[in-house]
């Protein structure tokens, strides 16, 4: 049930998000004088799918001239390992066509989602309420709603200018986590990795 409740998470966290999620935004501050490029991607780990995790990712570079490109990634992980106050452990890997780069998490934190699953039995032919023979209309159904808590763990990845470079050129792209050292694989999909030489290559709005 909670693997159920985890896939209705992913897809309202995708219609939310449908208007900006894989869309390269460029944000121009006059007030610090620097462009912002952000996208937004989800992605979903490997391995049996009652194992699976579920992450949203933010990468954001930041410019400003005379210094050097700041980027960094804001992560959102879902998932069973993800139990209540657990963090991602401090190390991780991103593994850039075959270059596994070791990185640490900053700014770990986690918190909650909360919501529902409905569902109802209903009678023997299949509807949800049936016809008596004193002329009144009774239901005949039974409608349970279960209140779900679902964790995510947070935290932050910063890189450097090698690293946009790296993601530039990318053509295979793994992200690896641990939770109390058990690895969780995140493969990154062709069409995400399309979106993110977008992103790595644009320095200004369109």
């Amino acid at each position: 049930m909670k693997l159920r409740f985890l896939l209705i998470l992913i897809a309202s966290l995708t219609m939310a998000n449908c208007y900006t999620y894989g869309q390269v935004i460029v944000t121009e501050d006059i007030y610090k004088n620097n462009t912002i490029v952000t996208v937004e991607l989800n992605h979903l780990s490997t391995g049996a799918l009652a194992q699976r995790h579920y992450a949203t990712i933010t990468y954001i570079k930041e410019m400003q001239k005379g210094k050097p490109v700041a980027l960094r990634m804001l992560i959102k992980v879902f998932g069973p390992r993800i139990t209540g106050g657990a963090n991602l452990d401090n190390g991780a890997f991103l593994n850039i066509n075959g270059n596994k780069i070791p990185v640490r998490l900053n700014k770990q934190d986690s918190s909650t989602i909360t919501g529902s699953s409905t569902s109802t039995e209903t009678d023997n032919a299949g509807n949800n309420s049936v016809y008596k023979a004193n002329g009144g209309q009774v239901n005949d159904s039974s409608t349970t709603t279960t209140i779900y808590t679902v964790h995510y763990a947070l935290a932050q990845i910063n890189l450097n200018t090698k690293n946009l470079i790296q993601l530039g050129n990318v053509e295979n792209f793994e992200i690896r986590f641990y939770v109390n050292s058990i690895p969780i694989t995140f493969s990154v999909a062709e069409k995400e990795m399309v979106i993110l030489r977008e992103f790595a290559a644009t320095t200004k709005a369109k």
